[in-house]
């Protein structure tokens, strides 16, 4: 029974690490700020430029035009700005909107609440219904803390030039960044592991692209040499804190069973249940601890998209009525999420 019971007591150990493992994944991306990945928009980016203009205190001052193509019944648009950074723990980057304009115009503009590594600004007015068709905007903005520590004699700006944050597919992308010294090297990637060519002229950096995804980034990393800039902010690795601390947590929580198991004569009927982490939803979560497919997997996600307020159910064993009760494009999920629901025709 002992052994028995400390064997349990270890798989379930085995299990939360991977748990952690899928939460550690989800916030470490080594490239990219990344975004939350939510519902895509149905209104197109036909050109996206942004011209970023970098002083030597690491500020950098942003002005991005966008001509979106709206179809009817739209109000505007979402903007989301990463503000928290990737690879160090205690640095940030705060965003101050200078402005906004469409079509030549100011226009209104209202902060929404969004994650911690995030500021969301909603743009237009809820009572007024814009046109359908093409509508320039021009969003004004500024940030800091932009340079970070590369190798040895190395000072990186390693930023996504176009966010992961945008839920409209873009047709064509063209960046521009002035820098306050001469670059080294130039490397950059579209989403995951897709090259893009960077060109580098004197003090100054361009690069176009081609069609892009919903929530697919550009990523640049620029090295210059340490001489000619002040020392960035270090902060401390973001990574290495967490996988410290899960170490250290696991180290602890595996003694304390086995203690308890040594106490124990009769093996735990049942594990004791818990809250998985946040972001790991039902259908997840019993992949992940049954190491199988569920084949509730379907009705699980259903129920938790109710449970989030998305998603209202009606029905019996003959049938059920599903009806959306919340703006999807409001609503936080998974990839494979909005997925399902598209594939339902819930979107």
């Amino acid at each position: 029974m002992l052994k028995q019971s400390a064997g349990k007591a270890i798989g379930w150990i085995v299990r939360i690490v991977i748990i952690a493992g899928l939460v550690a994944v989800a916030v470490l991306d080594p490239f990219s700020s990344g975004g939350d990945q939510t519902t895509t928009d149905t209104a197109v980016i036909k050109n996206y430029d942004a011209v970023m203009d970098i002083e030597r205190s690491g500020d950098l001052f942003l002005t991005e035009t966008i001509d979106v193509d709206l179809p009817a019944g739209k109000h505007g648009i979402f903007k989301i700005f990463d503000k928290a950074d990737p690879r160090r723990r205690g640095v940030s980057h705060p965003i101050q909107v200078e402005s906004v304009e469409r079509d030549g115009s100011p226009e209104v503009y209202t902060t929404v609440e969004s994650s911690s590594r995030t500021e969301t600004i909603r743009i237009g007015n809820a009572s007024v219904t814009l046109e359908p068709g093409v509508h320039r905007y021009i969003i004004r903005s500024s940030t800091k803390n932009v340079f970070e520590e590369g190798d040895a004699n190395t000072t990186l700006w390693w930023w996504d030039v176009v966010g992961a944050g945008w839920q409209m597919r873009i047709e064509s992308a063209s960046i521009t960044a002035n820098f306050p010294a001469t670059p080294k090297k130039v490397e950059c990637v579209m989403g995951e592991n897709t090259p893009c060519d960077a060109q580098l002229l004197d003090r100054s950096m361009t690069l176009k692209t081609g069609a892009l995804a919903p929530f697919e980034p550009v990523t640049v990393r620029v090295s210059f040499p340490a001489a000619a800039l002040p020392a960035p902010p270090t902060g401390t690795n973001a990574a290495l804190t967490i996988v410290l601390s899960l170490i250290a947590g696991l180290i602890s929580g595996s003694i304390a069973v086995m203690m308890v198991a040594k106490t124990h004569e009769k093996a735990v009927g049942l594990p004791v249940l818990f809250e998985p982490p946040q972001g790991i939803y039902p259908a997840l979560g019993a992949k992940v601890l049954n190491e199988v497919n569920s084949p509730y997997a379907l009705q699980a996600t259903l129920f938790d998209l109710a449970e989030r307020g998305l998603l209202n159910l009606q029905g019996d064993d003959n049938g059920w009525n599903i009806a959306v009760v919340a703006e999807p494009s409001q609503t936080v999920m998974t990839a494979a999420e909005a997925h399902l629901l598209a594939k339902l025709g819930l979107n």
